[in-house]
């Protein structure tokens, strides 16, 4: 049995038409430098110049600038995981640009989390990451 691992997230033009294979996409994230295993949600801080990913089966979240044309193969700028952070299985994101926050969907655990967005590394045994608990 063959494992089939996806480590790729491309961005489009938002005026793209066409049908597949249509045009080339304007930037890509790929290769095993990225972190990424399956990516299954991303958001666009255009104040910041991110791009944050949601990576499904390592539970985790990895922010990459987005100012590069091509493709990206390096390292993440930053990356959220760990024990105490509640990901399972993130899917989807957003960020708060005014209150400096990444909300994650996480489809494992049926729950929302909330992060700053500058925060990196594992967080374990409680440091530093907790659930959002508000209503």
């Amino acid at each position: 049995m063959r494992q089939i691992v996806w480590r790729l997230a491309t961005v489009f033009s938002r005026s793209l038409t066409g049908v597949y294979p249509g045009p080339a996409p304007m930037r890509s994230i790929s290769g095993a430098s990225t972190g990424l295993s399956a990516p299954a949600g991303i958001y666009v801080d255009t104040v910041n110049n991110e791009i944050g990913v949601a990576d499904n089966w390592s539970a985790a979240i990895r922010v990459y600038g987005r100012s590069w044309n091509g493709t990206y193969s390096g390292a993440p700028l930053r990356t959220i995981s760990g024990g105490s952070t509640g990901l399972v299985s993130p899917m989807g994101l957003y960020v708060d640009t005014i209150n400096d926050e990444i909300g994650v969907a996480n489809s494992g655990n049926a729950s929302i989390t909330v992060y700053g967005r500058s925060w990196t590394g594992a967080f374990f045994f409680g440091r530093r990451c907790e659930p959002f608990q508000g209503t």
